[in-house]
This record gives structure tokens, C-alpha cells and sequence, in this order.
């Protein structure tokens, strides 16, 4: 493999991307244990922002 074709095989590839297959997971258990801790990241997230800028004052 030459210099020349490896750049354009990685200028090309460059370019390429790859989308990650969708699923619906029908489980209302699992869905709310998603959810809840869906809420609890982003509970936290806020939390300690308020909490930084608070103790930044």
C-alpha cells in the first residue's frame, strides 16, 4: 500500500459514519427504572451546579 492511497483511503474514511440501530424495549419496568434514573442524573447535574455557584459566591 502506497502513501498516496492510504491518505485517500483515510481522507475518504474520513467521511464515512456509522448510525446506531434504534429499539423500542416494550417493559414498563424497565422503562420506569430508565426514567428514574434518567431523573436522578439529571437531579444530580442541577444539584451540584446550584451547589457550585453557591459556594462560589
Amino acid at each position: 500500500m502506497g502513501c498516496l492511497e492510504f491518505l485517500k483511503d483515510f481522507f475518504l474514511g474520513f467521511w464515512d459514519y456509522e448510525t446506531p440501530k434504534v429499539m423500542v424495549v416494550k417493559d414498563r419496568k424497565l422503562g420506569v427504572i430508565y426514567r428514574a434514573v434518567q431523573f436522578l442524573v439529571i437531579t444530580y447535574f442541577i444539584w451540584t451546579q446550584q451547589n457550585m455557584s453557591d459556594h462560589l459566591r
